[in-house]
């Protein structure tokens, strides 16, 4: 894959990525229709079903998921599997996006995805 160039209009970048993720993060759990404890009950609920630990035996604790939120304490930040938890508890990939935003990239999902397909194969029927 060829290197990107960057956006000297895109203020995100790896400076504020964490900053970025978990402000998307705050706003999933805020705008979701769920207290941030259901939310952390089913974090805590994927992650044994999936058998991921994400913290103690006792699963993530309420203390440690608020230190994951709060966009002033940078170094208490999900790890992978607790990222990709949250995103699927909340139904989200806004805090995905932020990182891919981070290094010049989008994402795209559902509708999104079909459209690309569809795009895709149009231009492959016509070079033919």
């Amino acid at each position: 894959m060829a290197p990107r160039q960057l956006s000297l209009l895109n203020t995100g970048g790896p400076h504020t990525v964490v900053h970025d993720v978990k402000a998307a993060l705050a706003s999933a759990v805020k705008d979701s229709k769920e207290s941030r404890e259901q939310v952390l009950d089913r974090v805590n609920a994927l992650a044994r079903r999936h058998g991921i630990k994400l913290s103690g035996s006792a699963g993530l604790s309420q203390a440690m998921f608020d230190k994951w939120l709060n966009v002033e304490d940078d170094s208490r930040v999900p790890g992978i599997k607790g990222l990709v938890l949250l995103c699927q508890a909340l139904d989200t990939i806004e805090p995905l996006e932020a990182m891919a935003r981070a290094i010049g990239a989008k994402m795209i999902s559902g509708d999104d995805i079909t459209l690309l397909e569809l795009a895709r194969a149009q231009q492959e029927s016509k070079r033919l």
